[in-house]
Formats: structure tokens, C-alpha cells, sequence
């Protein structure tokens, strides 16, 4: 083992005992001062959970870098972009925000990615089945901005359901992580760090494992803030070297929230209503209303967050057409959306 190997274990060693460390000390603070999730006719708890999984991920994932000899220089930018996201998520969850702020709040944070970091897509690759990478020119960088602000909804929406925002994150950052040591690179610390973190939370986020006075929840500023995380990464790694993950792969690597989002928001217009008002239109409330049981919703939309995952990878290690790549995605998205339609269609004639 050399000398970063073992850094790194140790390192993901410190964050992992860190997060639990602090998610037993936060969560009775939490309690005391009603930083908890309320049930609602929306949610399936009955209890009211300690929203401090995201404080505690991100703290003990500074802990961990922080006691390291990493230089982070680089990632100050989106250190101030990922502290600015995680404030507003906090002040959220202890007193809700109008969506609206939140919205442009996130569009704030994604502009500072782009204009001070160079967190920008500039070209989408040979999409249009001819060998010339399609490029953004003018367009690269409100495209980019609604990319990033696009992944951040994308995990937060999906954090309706008992470790489902986690797991997709874990699914995408191992899908990242496996094509930084396939293409020989070297795989990036943050991420690794910020998985093992990740896992140590979702111990507690079970009231399976821990019981329910022990369970917490990731809260606005864990969700945004991690979905800000994977399309930092997936848009500076596409950026710099495209052989690492092409650009049209990487919807792929988020695939099941991101076509999750996409197909509510479609639905919510569809109704006149607000595509920012929060519903039971998700795939997870599809699922539960269909008859599928709590842990049996998790482990289906895993192992389609799985099967997308690998597309990604196999997309890029095989150098898969571009084209299909990106128009497949559509392809799947209406597939959804008429599926999804006649279903309700069904369990609301059957009531």
C-alpha cells in the first residue's frame, strides 16, 4: 500500500467514525430546537426526525480533509458554493423558504461554479450522429447553470423516501470513482471521502438499524448539497477529459432522479400547477401506491439507478455513439410518462 492509499483509508476512516460522532451529538440539539422533519400526509414517518444527516456528512467530511496534507486550494470555489447551499438548506429545514427564493438561490450558487470556477459544458459531443462534437458557443453557460441547478432539484426531490437520495448519490460517485481507476487517473479524494460519509449516515437513516429515536434524515442542506457534489464532479471530470466520462453519458450516471424530476416537473406543468409545489408525483409514490412495500421501492429503484449507472460506464469505456446516448434518454423519458399515466389511470378507476 503506498503513501496515498493509506491516507486515503485513513481519511475515510476519520470521516466515517466523525459522521457518526456527529449525528449522536446533533441529534438531540436538533430535538431541543425543532430542526426536525414533521410528518405530513406526504411523508411516511410518523415521528419527528432530526434533519442533521447533511450537517454531519459535510462535517465530517471537512474534518477529514482538513487533518489531511490534500491540498484543497482548487475546490475554494466550490467550498464557498457548497457552504452558501448548505446554509440556505439549513435555514430551510428549521423554517421553510419560499420555493422561489430557493430556486434563485441555487441559480446563484450554479453562477458562481461557472463563472468563477469554469464549472461549464461547452460542448455536448457528436450528438447529431456525425463525427463533429456539438458545441454550446454562446449558450454554454446558462445550459450549465441549468445543469447544475437541474442535479441539485434532482437529488433533493428524490429525498422523499428512506435512503433513496444517498443511494443515488452513492450509485453515481462509485460510477465516477470506477471510470477515474479504470481510465488510470486517480481517483478523487472528495469523492471518496464524501461516499464513505454518505454510508456512514445512512446507518442512522434507518429506524430499521438504529430505531426511531436514533433515525435522522439528510434535510434540504444534505440533499442539495450533495447533488451539488456529483454534478461538480461529473461536469469538471467531462470538462477536462472526455475520455474519462463523456458528456453524454453522464445523465446516465444520475439516471433514475434525474428522469424522476424531468417527468414530475412535465406532469406538475401538465396540471397547471407549479413545477416548484412539492406532490406525490414521484416514481417512489408511484411504487407505494402500485402495492410495492417500503424496502422493496428502495431496492427496485437501486437496481435501476444500477443498470443506468452502467450504462454510463460501458457508454464511456466502449465509446458508444453520442447520438443514442443522449436521444435514448428522451426515448425513456416519454416511455415513462405514458407508462406512469396509464397506471394512475388504473389505481384511480380501481378507488
Amino acid at each position: 500500500m503506498n503513501d496515498f492509499q493509506s491516507e486515503l483509508l485513513l481519511m475515510s476512516f476519520v470521516c466515517f467514525i466523525a459522521c457518526a460522532v456527529l449525528i449522536l451529538f446533533l441529534t438531540p440539539v436538533a430535538r431541543r430546537h425543532g430542526l426536525v422533519d414533521e410528518p405530513s400526509f406526504r411523508k411516511q414517518h410518523k415521528n419527528f426526525v432530526p434533519l442533521v444527516g447533511g450537517i454531519s456528512i459535510f462535517g465530517a467530511l471537512m474534518i477529514a480533509l482538513l487533518s489531511s496534507h490534500i491540498s484543497l486550494s482548487e475546490y475554494r470555489v466550490f467550498f464557498l458554493a457548497l457552504f452558501i447551499l448548505m446554509t440556505t438548506g439549513l435555514l430551510d429545514d428549521y423554517n421553510e423558504i419560499d420555493a422561489k427564493k430557493k430556486f434563485f438561490l441555487q441559480v446563484g450558487v450554479a453562477s458562481i461554479l461557472v463563472f468563477l470556477d469554469d464549472v461549464v459544458i461547452r460542448n455536448l459531443g457528436e450528438v447529431f450522429f456525425y463525427a463533429k462534437p456539438y458545441g454550446l458557443g454562446p449558450f454554454a453557460i446558462p445550459f450549465s447553470i441549468v445543469a447544475i441547478v437541474g442535479v441539485i432539484n434532482a437529488i433533493n426531490m428524490s429525498d422523499g423516501h428512506d435512503g433513496l437520495a444517498s443511494c443515488y448519490f452513492l450509485l453515481a460517485a462509485l460510477a465516477l470513482i470506477v471510470l477515474q481507476f479504470l481510465k488510470g487517473v486517480g481517483v478523487n479524494e472528495i469523492l471518496v471521502v464524501s461516499v464513505v460519509a454518505v454510508l456512514s449516515f445512512l446507518v442512522f437513516n434507518f429506524a430499521e438499524i438504529v430505531g426511531s429515536k436514533r433515525q435522522v434524515f439528510l434535510g434540504d442542506a444534505g440533499s442539495t448539497a450533495l447533488g451539488l457534489v456529483l454534478v461538480f464532479f461529473l461536469i469538471k471530470t467531462s470538462a477536462v477529459d472526455a475520455t474519462v466520462l463523456k458528456v453524454s453519458a453522464a445523465p446516465w450516471l444520475i439516471g433514475v432522479p434525474l428522469l424522476d424530476m424531468t417527468a414530475v416537473l412535465i406532469l406538475r406543468l401538465q396540471k397547471g400547477m407549479s413545477p416548484l409545489k412539492a406532490d406525490r408525483l414521484h416514481i417512489h409514490h408511484l411504487l407505494h401506491e402500485v402495492g410495492f412495500s417500503k424496502f422493496q421501492v428502495l431496492g427496485l429503484l437501486i437496481f435501476l439507478q444500477l443498470i443506468f449507472a452502467f450504462v454510463g460506464i460501458a457508454g464511456t469505456i466502449w465509446a458508444w455513439n453520442d447520438g443514442i446516448l443522449l436521444w435514448s434518454c428522451f426515448f425513456i423519458l416519454a416511455s415513462y410518462l405514458i407508462a406512469a399515466s396509464q397506471v394512475r389511470s388504473s389505481i384511480a378507476k380501481a378507488s
